[in-house]
């Protein structure tokens, strides 16, 4: 089990009780466990602290998690990379759009090929991508428990959504090779959402192989 960073985490004394209740990979860039990454057979997760609101700062370059990213995308050779943080960067709901991350962090996952951007906060289930202007699927997954929160009726707010749920439910990958799906289910079972990831290949692959020949290289032994 690995906690992501939210913000009812660091409202008092930064996070001290989360990070002292769970144990989490220490990352050699900021040398704590705020944001640290993992390896689980072909995929790679990267967990990220983006509580800049709390901070007083932001998710900029300079910023010790986006370092900390950026020098995870460059060593990774994970053929999945799957980036996780506790806040959406699309949403349909009370969280709505989270332009720091849409500015900052996106353009990177998109540039590096990342598989996947898991996040929760809005306590609903919500699917922006993959489609040809957002190739990183992003993903909101906070119903957990506490109440459920509405999903907006505006169709500015909803762009772009594939899948879009008010219930209670959990998420689940299968991972073989070259095949990576998910699964949204309720409580009760419904699959609410499945969609299947893609790994990069043609150009954007020669791109990966550029930045990340090891990537790449794992990546081409499963096609």
């Amino acid at each position: 089990l690995y906690a992501v960073l939210g913000n009812h985490d660091v409202m008092n004394a930064g996070g001290v009780q989360i990070l002292a209740n769970f144990e989490m990979p220490i990352n050699e860039v900021t040398g704590d466990e705020r944001s640290y990454s993992f390896a689980w057979g072909p995929v790679r997760v990267i967990a990220l602290d983006c509580n800049t609101f709390f901070s007083g700062d932001h998710y900029t370059p300079g910023h010790p998690t986006h370092t900390f990213l950026m020098s995870e995308l460059a060593r990774v050779t994970e053929p999945w990379v799957v980036v996780a943080s506790h806040f959406p960067m699309r949403s349909a709901s009370r969280g709505r759009d989270n332009g720091e991350l849409l500015a900052a962090l996106l353009p990177e996952l998109e540039s590096w090929h990342a598989s996947l951007y898991l996040s929760g906060h809005d306590h609903c289930y919500q699917r922006f991508g993959p489609s040809e202007d957002l190739p990183v699927p992003l993903v909101v997954s906070g119903g957990g428990g506490k109440d459920l929160y509405d999903i907006s009726e505006n169709p500015r707010k909803r762009r772009g959504a594939r899948a879009l749920a008010k219930a209670f439910h959990w998420c689940g990958a299968e991972v073989n090779g070259a095949s990576f799906k998910v699964t949204a289910r309720s409580i009760a079972g419904e699959v609410l959402d499945e969609f299947s990831l893609a790994l990069p290949s043609g150009p954007a692959l020669d791109q990966l192989r550029a930045r990340n020949p090891g990537r790449a290289e794992r990546i081409e032994q499963l096609q």
